[in-house]
């Protein structure tokens, strides 16, 4: 299935998720102000010279104000997000348990009934999540990523170059390790579907079962399906366990490189002390859109 064909079923809400497009813009430019507001009270406390900057009271008690804010949009944002989810991932059951009753039988006797079941409960709940937690994220993500890196580079173009030599780096990394994630992922949905599968036919045949005591044998292809189920899973804990540690180090590292830098530029007058507070902010904003 292609993206443009997931988008098609948001059609009934799209008026709620601009709403929470909308709020979450919102806790973006909160977000970015953040790091101009702490080179405020940096310059504020260093007094530098030839800036003019607000008493640091009234700054600090400015950014609270924006820190309730964002509190505020965050839960307004958690509560749409969440009840828009839902209310999509039952649509969208029941529009497959609908579609499901007007196929031949011959769809169900060439699958498993487990993959029926999986279409009605992981892959509704893959498509609501996908939608609220990536599709609506895409334009703030976006706006973060654009006016970081410009800020950046108004402050100091050779940093901001820097930082934008890094993101393909960063990017090529992380797509490495993130490609074994798709394979993964559909030897998860198959184990879990024979898994499944396999619990409803006995359940439904369980007399008949108990009537040629084969209590024993499902039992044992049991443990063997749980058994696949399982090994899939540690194979997906042990690629999450690599993936966010190695993102932090490249993120740290970088972030790192372009202190040192910037470091240099402070020593040599270029830059302002605050200024490289604010820079070094914005670098860590810019590793959430990618």
């Amino acid at each position: 299935m292609r993206y443009t064909d997931i988008l098609k079923y948001t059609t009934p809400r799209r008026g709620t998720l601009a709403g929470i497009v909308l709020i979450l813009l919102a806790v973006t430019a909160v977000n970015l102000a953040n790091p101009l507001i702490a080179g405020a009270v940096t310059a504020s406390l260093l007094d530098e010279p030839g800036r003019a900057t607000l008493p640091l009271g009234l700054i600090l008690l400015g950014w609270l104000g924006l820190l309730i804010v964002r509190a505020v949009l965050g839960v307004a944002s958690g509560v749409l997000v969440g009840g828009t989810g839902a209310a999509m991932a039952a649509e969208l059951r029941s529009r497959v348990y609908e579609h499901m009753q007007l196929l031949p039988l011959a769809w169900f006797q060439e699958r498993k009934q487990g993959e029926a079941l999986s279409l009605l409960s992981n892959d509704a709940e893959s498509i609501s999540r996908f939608v609220t937690n990536t599709v609506v994220q895409l334009l703030p993500q976006l706006v973060t990523l654009a006016f970081a890196f410009l800020a950046m580079a108004w402050i100091d173009p050779l940093i901001a170059g820097l930082a934008l030599l890094l993101l393909p780096v960063y990017t090529i990394v992380t797509k490495l390790v993130g490609r074994r994630i798709r394979p993964l992922s559909r030897a998860w949905i198959d184990a879990w579907s024979g898994l499944m599968g396999l619990v409803n036919e006995n359940l439904g045949m369980m007399p008949a079962l108990k009537a040629y005591t084969r209590e024993g044998v499902e039992s044992r292809r049991f443990a063997r399906h749980n058994r696949d189920l399982l090994e899939v899973s540690k194979k997906q804990i042990r690629l999450n366990a690599l993936l966010t540690p190695l993102i932090g180090l490249l993120a740290g590292a970088g972030a790192l490189l372009l202190l040192w830098v910037g470091i240099r530029h402070v020593e040599a007058g270029q830059l302002q002390p605050s200024d490289l507070v604010t820079l070094l902010l914005y670098v860590m904003l810019l590793t959430g859109p990618l």
